[in-house]
């Protein structure tokens, strides 16, 4: 019995080890057949947008054309700055100009004066300040302003082509203790001292300067004395602006200028 019972239990071990073997490869072959189990992806959490300051999106709203309010999901429109092309002058104002505000003068005192250092009454503007350079604005100085002055405004229209003189610079509400602009004023709606500008009609905010084609053509710069400090945001439009200046202007100049561009 001693003899037998090795041989008994090494017969069970190597049936274990061969069924086992066997289970193995059964194992693997189904795995083949099947391919390997599927593991699933992690979910992706969707999170909402920060919030946008109030004052960012009101810009972007009433500026840009298009609000943050709008869903996660959603993809607000991209915004593309206007180039400004050389020698194309501004788009023509819209044939529908009944609702186009007019600038209303009545009696004034005659006596401000403006003037440049770089600007001369009837004389060509430097190409400096024109879409064939760097296009940025001239200095400005004024002098004379009549006693009640609360406030000033500068504009530079572009000829009248039929539809009206289009707005190619708006400054208002400097205030009555300032005598000049320096040169290049920053294109933006309002700084921080409460002088704003107005959209062109050529589009942005700032300075837009003379764009003719070849030829001459004449663009004015003009000065307001207003005895009112005008309500109007940052960024008014053409007839935001002339709307709130009207019943206000005691005195004004104006300085025409000639842009000339031989091709």
């Amino acid at each position: 019995m001693r003899e037998i019972l090795p041989k008994i239990i090494g017969g069970v071990v190597l049936l274990s080890v061969v069924g086992g073997g066997a289970m193995m490869m059964t194992r693997n072959k189904n795995t083949a057949a099947t391919g390997p189990v599927p593991v699933a992806a992690p979910t992706a959490v969707m999170t909402a947008p920060p919030p946008v300051p109030e004052e960012q999106a009101r810009y972007k709203r009433d500026m840009l054309g298009y609000d943050d309010t709008v869903t996660a999901a959603a993809t607000p429109p991209k915004v593309v700055a206007a180039a400004v092309v050389a020698n194309a002058p501004p788009p023509a104002i819209p044939a529908e100009n009944s609702g186009r505000a007019k600038l209303q003068v009545g009696k004034t005192a005659g006596a401000i004066k403006l003037s440049s250092i770089q600007l001369k009454a009837g004389e060509k503007i430097s190409l400096y300040y024109t879409c064939n350079q760097k296009n940025v604005s001239p200095p400005l100085t004024w002098s004379n302003a009549p006693s009640g002055t609360k406030s000033f405004v500068i504009l530079m229209e572009g000829p009248d082509r039929g539809r009206g003189e289009p707005l190619q610079w708006g400054v208002y509400n400097i205030p009555a203790s300032q005598t000049s602009l320096g040169e290049a004023l920053p294109k933006i709606p309002m700084d921080d001292k409460g002088i704003g500008q107005a959209m062109t009609e050529a589009g942005p905010v700032g300075y837009v300067g003379p764009c003719s084609p070849k030829g001459a053509a004449t663009f004015v710069f003009s000065i307001y004395a207003l005895d009112a400090e005008l309500k109007l945001h940052g960024g008014a439009t053409r007839n935001e602006l002339i709307n709130a200046m009207n019943g206000h202007i005691i005195d004004m100049m104006k300085l025409p200028v000639t842009h000339y561009f031989r091709l």
